[in-house]
């Protein structure tokens, strides 16, 4: 029997958890046996960094990320069966994209790592959605190494380290694929954090989010593997 579970839109009550604050979501105790699905909104301004040491302020501004309390599973997976909406970096000034990105501010990323969460590369792209799994003790600097993830839509399963961004887009393999990736949860992990990767003009510290608009809706499934 798969349980749905739905995050209002509005952050209807906050908790610190490991430094984060967590939307509030209906859980059961114990550990999960079946499949899980979640839906949830992402703002274009939410800033993954702040998940790691410092929030906010230290690690580039914005607003704060989408933050999903994993349930307890064995082995478990995540795809994100629905992403949809549209973001702009600039004030609506450029071009909306979709979550896959486009290619504002001449089309490449690379973002450093910020308060233990490890920044992010893509050559081709910018403003894509992407993931952090975090755990209990929070992000440590300098964190993992950064990923190059100009090619990340052509693989099937996804194995993030924790407090290690990591591409989601639309959620499938290959533009206009139907296989949906399978993101493996890394051992540790108690939350996912989901947002955007930003900066002046893409490159160096995260920051430059104040002028990010549009919202992304993002519906996901988490599966045990026995």
């Amino acid at each position: 029997m798969r349980h749905t579970y739905a995050v209002k839109i509005a952050i209807f009550a906050t908790a610190f958890i490991g430094g984060l604050v967590s939307l509030t979501i209906a859980q059961a105790s114990g550990y999960v046996k079946n499949a899980v699905s979640y839906q949830m909104p992402v703002n274009a301004a939410g800033n993954v960094f702040a998940a790691g040491v410092g929030g906010l302020s230290a690690n580039g501004g914005g607003h704060k990320p989408t933050v999903l309390e994993l349930p307890k599973m064995r082995n478990p997976f995540i795809m994100f069966t629905s992403v949809l909406g549209t973001v702009s970096c600039c004030g609506g000034g450029s071009t909306f994209n979709g979550p896959e990105g486009g290619a504002n501010a001449g089309g490449s990323t690379d973002i450093a790592s910020s308060g233990g969460i490890s920044g992010i590369i893509d050559h081709n792209r910018t403003m894509f959605l992407i993931g952090v799994f975090v755990g209990s003790p929070s992000p440590k600097a300098p964190g993992p190494e950064r990923l190059d993830v100009t090619y990340a839509a052509a693989k099937t399963d996804v194995y993030p380290k924790l407090d290690q961004t990591f591409y989601i887009g639309n959620g499938k393999v290959l533009k206009g694929g139907k296989t949906y990736q399978r993101i493996h949860v890394p051992d540790g992990a108690n939350h996912l954090v989901l947002g955007f990767a930003d900066s002046g003009g893409f490159h160096g510290a995260p920051g430059a989010y104040d002028d990010d608009v549009g919202e992304l809706h993002v519906k996901l499934t988490i599966t045990p593997q026995y």
